[in-house]
């Protein structure tokens, strides 16, 4: 029985999706048989070996020989099916597929699309959408047409002989755009269901901090709160994947090239704003509200523009339509709300002000007015045998900081003017006289006399 399971499980791996749902069938059914023969060797006495261990301890020559066999099958199987893999479709283009050594590797990443694509749908019948398998599933498919760029470089490097062989690398490097643009679009995908789900946790956390919750959970599990400087990384990463795709369609040329770029642009006015949106939400939350309503009302405008670059492309998205208006509406609730805590820190500024500027006053203490115990100071009442240290640490009330304000003379401007009527006495009598240079010993002389001496 050990042998017959391990046939059945080599061989639901390989041949085709009907082949391998027989094989699946059949493996139900030997289980069972595998329990009920351990259930009778344990009635008799015998130690029920586990099945994990009965897996193990297959060995020996036959075991290697079934193993040479299912491995050569599945080869095959495959090579069946990577022949069926001729052609490549990528934003309406058909690109043809030559070489074998190409088509397996595309084979493999068809896989993992059909793969992907299977669990989206079964997600979207009900199943709970799971970040990390999903996330898993984006990252295999990534992988796979990595693969098959790095095959269809490696012909290239190769070469190609014939008189054909320009016309062959032209479609090669046609196939490696294609395959990329798959691999870019499938990247883009990813981080924008990342960037879903870390909204969704902003969310989340935004409510449990006005309701004045304390930690993270969610359906009564410990869950990582998000900030909003993670979901702005998260849509940096989707503006830099969207230009380089935007590049990649400015190759391709034609119609499709510029229904590609137009696509292109309208994401990448869509992401930003999504970004403004959570840029403002970061300075919301550092109290710089006057910034924040500003972003706020940046994201509006964003979202203007977003939704007319949409509307200049070729096929309508009603997806990223929805996601504009609810970007647009939480940009406006919050907007309004960055702006009533700006007018009123406004208001408690002023009131403050006011407050102290009616405290302030140049008359000093009026006559025979003498302040409360808790507001003297010991630099004012030197000779009050009174303790005026407080009950805390920090009380002391020693002098007042800054000293109080008082009137002081000041010299008149007149009198600035009195030196430009003064005249200084002539003391030229005192400076030496100068001495006459002897007769006959002019400039020349002076500086050529000594010579010959």
């Amino acid at each position: 029985m050990r042998w017959c399971r391990k046939l059945f499980e080599e061989l639901s791996k390989v041949g085709s999706f009907e082949q391998q749902s027989v094989c699946k069938h059949f493996l139900d059914q030997v289980d069972p048989t595998i329990r009920y023969c351990q259930y009778q060797i344990s009635r008799k006495g015998g130690a029920a070996p586990d099945p994990a261990a009965l897996l193990e301890s297959i060995g020996g020559g036959g075991s290697d020989l079934l193993q040479s066999k299912l491995a050569s099958l599945a080869a095959e199987a495959q090579a069946q099916k990577a022949a069926a893999t001729s052609e490549l479709r990528w934003a309406g283009e058909v690109y043809p597929v030559r070489e074998e050594k190409i088509r397996i590797p595309l084979h493999v990443a068809q896989e993992a699309e059909a793969e992907l694509e299977g669990a989206m749908e079964a997600e979207g019948a009900g199943a709970a959408a799971e970040v990390e398998p999903r996330v898993a599933r984006y990252d295999r498919v990534v992988l796979a047409y990595g693969e098959a760029r790095a095959a269809i470089k490696l012909v290239l490097a190769l070469g190609q002989g014939g008189a054909d062989s320009e016309q062959l690398r032209g479609e090669l490097v046609a196939l490696d755009r294609a395959v990329l643009g798959l691999a870019l679009e499938r990247t883009i995908q990813r981080n924008l269901f990342m960037a879903a789900d870390g909204e969704a946790r902003f969310a989340r956390t935004l409510r449990r901090a006005l309701a004045g919750g304390k930690g993270s959970s969610k359906e009564g599990t410990r869950e990582r709160p998000a900030k909003a400087e993670d979901v702005v990384r998260l849509y940096d990463t989707l503006i830099a994947n969207t230009l380089e795709l935007n590049d990649l369609a400015a190759g391709v040329g034609g119609a499709a090239g510029e229904m590609l770029m137009d696509e292109c642009a309208a994401k990448q006015a869509h992401y930003q704003a999504a970004r403004c949106l959570y840029v403002a939400h970061s300075y919301l939350a550092a109290d710089k509200l006057a910034e924040a309503a500003g972003l706020f009302d940046r994201t509006l405008k964003r979202c203007k523009q977003a939704a007319s670059k949409y509307e200049d492309c070729a096929k309508p998205d009603p997806a990223a339509a929805a996601d504009l208006d609810r970007l647009r509406e939480a940009a406006a609730a919050w907007g309004a709300v960055a702006a009533a805590e700006q007018r009123a820190g406004e208001l408690r500024d002023k009131a403050a002000a006011q407050k102290g500027l009616e405290g302030m006053s140049l008359e000093g203490e009026a006559e025979g007015k003498k302040r409360s115990r808790e507001e003297a100071f010991l630099s004012e009442q030197l000779d009050a045998f009174e303790s005026f240290v407080g009950s805390g640490k920090g009380n002391a009330r020693i002098c007042r900081v800054p000293p109080p304000l008082r009137t002081v003379p000041v010299r008149p401007i007149f009198l600035d003017t009195a030196l430009n009527y003064i005249q200084a006495p002539d003391l030229s009598h005192r400076l030496p006289a100068k001495q006459a240079a002897p007769a006959g010993q002019g400039t020349f002389s002076r500086l050529f006399g000594g010579w010959g001496r």
